[in-house]
């Protein structure tokens, strides 16, 4: 689906449902629409769901809105790996709670 996160993802979310692990590749790019989405796959995301920044490096924008996220909605997670020529840019965390 093309458009915005908050255009498209509350109709894909309407639809989704799993009992399996979830691995999520958040390519967002932006602070507020990493929050966002974040924030509403926040009730899919169990314990060992795995989600890949792929801009991590930016502190201003996937860093930010993990941090927060993680600050508001009280959830912990542990870095899996890192890579990235300088920074770590692409980053993979497990959440443990």
């Amino acid at each position: 689906m093309k458009g915005w996160f908050q255009d498209t993802l509350p109709f894909f979310l309407s639809h989704f449902s799993t009992k399996k692990q979830l691995v999520i590749h958040c390519d967002a790019d932006v602070y507020t629409s990493t929050l966002f989405v974040l924030c509403k796959l926040d009730t899919l995301m169990k314990a060992d769901t795995i989600v890949m920044f792929d801009d991590f490096s930016s502190m201003l924008h996937d860093f930010r809105a993990l941090s927060d996220y993680t600050r508001s909605f009280r959830r912990h997670y542990e870095v899996l790996g890192a890579s990235g020529r300088d920074y770590y840019e692409h980053v993979a965390v497990r959440f443990t709670k």
